[in-house]
């Protein structure tokens, strides 16, 4: 034997998992857009492969970045139920990306190059119990997760902003409660000023808070602030706080908090019932039991049945 047969005998094997990975990449770097920069790591084994940034507009980077785990598969094949169950991700990685302060997808490439992708937050949220309770977590995917880029970028947004908005409202119970306590001076008498500095400074933390909370919400809703008010309601061209400014900002943070609730209900809460039964019981038994029913409405009834 030469020793040219002898080294080329001693050439090393391509793996079917280097195959298979270069492949999953490939497909990626294909279907991502230039509305991303890709950015590979060297560490690969704690379960993210890729950290995408977000490009907007003219091309600016925007530092808002999603980590991307990449998983090749020969085939997938739905069943009955138009559902294919992948068991291939330890539980470690999932918790692993739970605890990332960036969003996670799961990118599911079949063999004859169409891609499925998953938010592993808000999947997670939807089936915590089974994740909690077992370790045997799988991650379902559906026809309609067939990747598209303007569903990616719409659920890289929603869950990139999860958290800070989870964070936000989770306080909402005590400044409700803060705004039922103040009702308790609506309705007085207009023509009379409010000399009480704490009060005013009350109601002018709830206004900030209740804005910046409905902003985070999304909700299109400008309140004026105490002083706004005051401007353009002023009494003798007095710039006094009266219990007519008073009670008109009481009315206005009650329409504004009612449009939290239901936002809070129907996008936050409702998703992903069982994972806030878990994160916070409090929170989610005030949320499901406080009434669509404004303070305001509630006072005039009192009123009404005080008068029978």
């Amino acid at each position: 034997m030469n020793m040219v047969d002898m080294y080329r005998n001693r050439l090393p094997n391509r793996s079917n998992a280097h195959v298979s990975e270069s492949f999953s990449y490939n497909v990626f770097m294909s279907i991502i857009g230039s509305d991303w920069i890709v950015r590979e790591l060297t560490e690969r084994d704690y379960g993210i492969d890729l950290i995408i940034e977000r490009v907007e507009g003219n091309e600016s980077v925007t530092g808002k970045l999603a980590a991307i785990q990449l998983k090749s598969i020969q085939e997938i094949k739905f069943n009955q139920n138009y559902e294919f169950r992948y068991y291939k991700i330890k539980p470690t990685s999932t918790d692993y990306w739970m605890n990332s302060n960036l969003p996670v997808f799961v990118f599911l490439v079949n063999s004859d190059g169409t891609v499925y992708f998953k938010n592993v937050g808000d999947y997670v949220r939807k089936n915590y119990k089974r994740y909690v309770e077992g370790d045997n977590f799988y991650y379902s995917f559906l026809p309609e997760d067939m990747y598209e880029s303007t569903k990616f970028i719409q659920d890289f947004y929603f869950e990139s902003g999860y958290e800070v908005t989870e964070e936000t409202i989770v306080n909402f119970d005590f400044l409700y409660r803060e705004l039922s306590e103040l009702f308790g001076r609506y309705r007085r008498d207009a023509h009379m000023t409010v000399d009480d500095d704490e009060l005013v400074q009350r109601i002018s933390s709830l206004h900030y808070r209740l804005t910046i909370m409905s902003q985070r919400l999304g909700i299109d809703k400008v309140i004026p602030s105490l002083d706004d008010l005051v401007r353009n309601y002023r009494f003798s061209g007095c710039s006094d706080v009266y219990e007519h400014h008073f009670s008109l900002m009481l009315e206005l943070l009650d329409e504004l908090s009612i449009d939290i609730i239901r936002v809070i209900k129907a996008k936050i809460v409702d998703p992903y019932k069982i994972y806030w039964l878990y994160r916070d019981l409090n929170f989610t038994y005030f949320i499901e039991n406080v009434r669509n029913e404004k303070l305001k409405d509630r006072y005039w009834r009192r009123l009404q049945e005080g008068r029978s």
